[in-house]
């Protein structure tokens, strides 16, 4: 009896020892001999604040640019939706004209001497004569929502939400190609404002503090920045995160949250 007992539990031993071996210890992923690539260090993004430009931080501003010396806002808001053109060096009002209640305004961008904004869900992005505001347009938006609008001086470039950045023709719309931006083969969602300069998209992530520097080429990101930096102390303190929007001028940037924060102008440096 004694003998069957000692030869059972050496079964259920050796029974034992077999599957943990095979379905609980296996190797970590470093100690296996795979090729799998190792993270791609990341450069980090910093920035050097310069100066406050006025600006009316009561606005929902969904896009910002500078064109002919002039500011240029999108604000956003149902029923509250607008562009406006400002002094830079006072934040004086100038023009406004305000869209009609069921426009919900997201990013604008102005190329070849037209102006557009996109539309939150409303499957249009509206043109209008920069020098006056004028409606000259709209084109149909099938990308889903409209968030964040720039060029390159050639294409408009869109997001919509998600991972993807559209490269479109200005004309009508239609698509030229699009990214996915992805970090360490993972992809970013909720992009949202961009601003393109010298070959690189400038994103930020919908609801964080960071901004994005994107290869306009492949998607991918290679630096990272996070803005929480610039706020004012008491803005830290009372807010857990901001959605920044960009504007670049040569290699000087402008950011602004919506709402409540002042415009911001700035440098971009790597490390």
């Amino acid at each position: 009896m004694n003998k069957r007992i000692i030869l059972l539990v050496l079964l259920l031993l050796v029974a034992g020892g077999y599957i943990y071996n095979t379905f609980f210890n296996k190797p970590k992923p470093d100690e296996t001999s795979s090729t799998s690539t190792p993270d791609k260090a990341i450069a980090q993004l910093n920035t050097m604040s310069i100066n406050n430009v006025p600006y009316d931080t009561a606005n929902y501003t969904e896009g910002l640019e500078f064109y002919n010396n002039k500011l240029y806002s999108s604000a956003g808001g149902d029923g509250k939706s607008f562009l406006a053109i400002y002094d830079p060096a006072t934040g004086k009002l100038e023009q406004k004209r305000k869209m009609p209640a069921d426009i919900f305004a997201e990013g604008m961008t102005i190329l070849n001497g037209t102006l557009y904004q996109l539309t939150y869900k409303n499957g249009k992005v509206l043109t209008y004569d920069p020098a006056t505001l004028n409606p000259k347009g709209e084109m149909p938006w099938k990308y889903g929502e409209g968030w964040g609008l720039t060029n390159n001086g050639k294409e408009l470039i869109a997001s919509n939400g998600t991972h993807v950045i559209y490269f479109l023709n200005p004309s009508d719309m239609t698509p030229v190609r699009s990214i996915n931006v992805f970090i360490n083969g993972g992809m970013v969602n909720e992009i949202n404002e961009l601003e393109y300069v010298d070959g690189y998209i400038y994103a930020n992530q919908f609801t964080t503090d960071l901004v994005y520097k994107i290869n306009a080429s492949n998607g991918q990101v290679e630096a990272v920045g996070d803005f929480k930096k610039l706020l004012p102390e008491l803005f830290k303190s009372v807010l857990i995160s901001i959605i920044i929007l960009m504007l670049f001028v040569i290699k000087n940037t402008i950011v602004s949250g919506f709402p409540f924060f002042p415009v911001i102008n700035f440098h971009f440096f790597e490390t």
